[in-house]
């Protein structure tokens, strides 16, 4: 039973059946048991594990034939595993769970892959934590890399927060210090994510690596199934990444994040940003650039910001996150966005550049505050400004309230917040 993600020494509560003696075959030996698990851990992804300190009840009934163990039953809370012995070796089992429903083989070897055809997985994703200083935490309960099992899986539908996503395929293999992620991809007629990465063992902890692919014919709905953002609507989009951290997969260390990010998205609107990830891959707030460039735009705001380009590239290192490209390029004008976020302290210093595109009697006038990833960027309406040409913002502080200022360069540019209807910035 070398696939039970199980180690420790807990109480258990037994009760034995045995059989009487009768003419003909022998009857099976029953024993069923009951353990609130305090003293053992278990290794399961998706906040079924638990640490060797706290309780979990389990309940077993296994039947054993000649001494062996032949079939067996699991229930831990709403997880329910029945396994039966195959004659050639290993066994197959039927895993019944809220997060995934399908069957399994598992091998008596741990040198072999388990194979996982599924029918259905499911599962809420949150990452409102990395749109704010919090910092997911690695729980004692959770798996190490090297528990992770080599692992051929399928699934027929994948299902994130609520919404059908399309089939899944992946393959993983065990490594002497943890657990390579040779592929994985998911995919729809929407679009196709890809993965690759590893999860290791080191001497300072553990390090995660991952390569990122996404393709995607409706962007906003994407993200969304993603919980990555909500603020964006419509459009395509392509986003690449590699980057590595230490600490496992979903806790990274912020301060240890390096890699390199690129994205481009066509034909779609940005939305009111809403609060956590959407910072990382939305619009910042409107709200707090409205208040301070004191301009009424909701006309252009009704059904979102639309864009014909959004495109942009980001380097990473030690948890700061630079662009010196970032382009939203839309009907109503061009946003440059140049500068630095901090992934750790959840600010940014970045300088947001606008060419209006003047047109009849409303022009363009704002910026566009990036946030650390997408850096994209609001835009503010205003009348009467046909004489400017280009105006540049310096955005700084936390990424929920930066502070906006105008750069004004005297020698080029003089001041002409009262002749061209350009709000006066505090």
């Amino acid at each position: 039973l070398s696939w039970l993600p199980v180690d420790g020494t807990s109480a258990w509560n037994l009760a034995v059946y045995v059989p009487r003696r009768r003419p003909g075959p022998a009857r099976p030996l029953v024993v069923e048991a009951r353990s609130a698990l305090e003293g053992t851990r278990v290794s399961l992804p998706l906040g079924l594990g638990k640490a060797a300190e706290g309780t979990r009840s389990l309940d077993a009934k296994i039947t054993l034939s000649d001494g062996r163990p032949r079939d067996i039953e699991l229930t831990l809370d709403e997880l329910r595993l029945a396994a039966e012995r195959i004659e050639t070796g290993g066994w197959a089992a039927r895993l019944q769970s809220p997060v995934a429903t399908g069957n399994l083989h598992l091998p008596d070897s741990t040198a072999q892959p388990i194979r996982a055809d599924l029918e259905r997985i499911s599962l809420q994703l949150d990452a409102t934590a990395l749109g704010s200083k919090a910092t997911m935490q690695a729980g004692d309960g959770d798996p190490t890399p090297t528990d992770i099992p080599s692992i051929d899986l399928t699934a027929g539908e994948v299902v994130l927060n609520g919404h059908p996503y399309g089939e899944l395929s992946a393959r993983a293999r065990r490594l002497d210090a943890g657990i390579r992620l040779e592929e994985l991809t998911l995919g729809s007629d929407k679009g196709q994510l890809r993965l690759q990465g590893e999860w290791l063992t080191i001497p300072e902890g553990q390090r995660t690596s991952l390569d990122v692919d996404i393709d995607t014919t409706d962007l906003g709905q994407t993200l969304k199934d993603l919980a990555l953002s909500a603020a964006t609507q419509d459009g395509s989009g392509t986003f690449r990444a590699q980057a590595s951290w230490s600490g496992p997969p979903w806790a990274p260390r912020r301060e240890t994040i390096n890699g390199q990010i690129s994205f481009r998205a066509e034909k779609g609107r940005f939305t009111d940003a809403e609060p956590g990830v959407g910072r990382l891959f939305g619009l910042l707030n409107v709200g707090a650039l409205q208040r301070r460039l004191r301009l009424d735009f909701s006309d252009l705001f009704t059904e979102g910001f639309v864009f014909d380009i959004a495109e942009g590239d980001f380097a990473i290192s030690d948890g700061l996150a630079h662009t010196s490209d970032t382009l939203i390029d839309s009907p109503a004008g061009d946003i440059f966005i140049s500068g630095t976020t901090n992934l750790v302290t959840t600010e940014l210093d970045q300088v947001v550049t606008v060419t209006p595109a003047i047109s009849g009697a409303v022009a363009l006038a704002g910026g566009i505050a990036a946030g650390p990833v997408v850096g994209a960027a609001l835009l503010a309406a205003g009348k009467g400004i046909n004489r400017i040409a280009t105006a540049r913002y310096r955005m700084a502080g936390p990424w929920q309230d930066p502070k906006v200022e105008r750069l004004v360069d005297p020698a080029t540019e003089p001041d002409t917040t009262e002749t061209t209807g350009l709000p006066e910035i505090h």
